[in-house]
């Protein structure tokens, strides 16, 4: 038997997000979903817990409801239509970095 998926999931505001979340929800082997969002997401499913929590350059609020997951789809992002390239990577890549850091720490293994 496949060890049950228990998945964390940023951006369900979002499109991509959004359709992964669906899919996840919808999946025999995934038995528990985490949404973290900056704002609420309005859905309700028996296998999805929400977080809403506005930095995610600070997760230390949340990081004791952040262990006992085996997956993450990091699907929060931003277009860069109009802002710095300093911005864009900021929330690209070194927001992504500090979240994977902080689930790493949560899930060790």
């Amino acid at each position: 038997m496949n060890t049950p998926i228990r998945a964390i999931i940023t951006g369900t505001t979002g499109m991509v997000g959004e359709g992964v979340m669906h899919q996840c929800l919808q999946h025999p082997d995934v038995e528990a979903v985490l949404i973290i969002n900056r704002k609420p997401s309005g859905y309700s499913h028996p296998k999805l817990k929400e977080i809403v929590h506005a930095n995610f350059f600070d997760l230390s609020a949340i990081e004791d409801q952040l262990s006992g997951y085996n997956a993450c789809y990091f699907c929060l992002g931003i277009s860069s239509i109009g802002i710095s390239k300093e911005d864009y990577y900021k929330t690209t890549y070194t927001l992504t970095i500090n979240v994977a850091q902080t689930l790493v720490k949560q899930n060790p293994t």
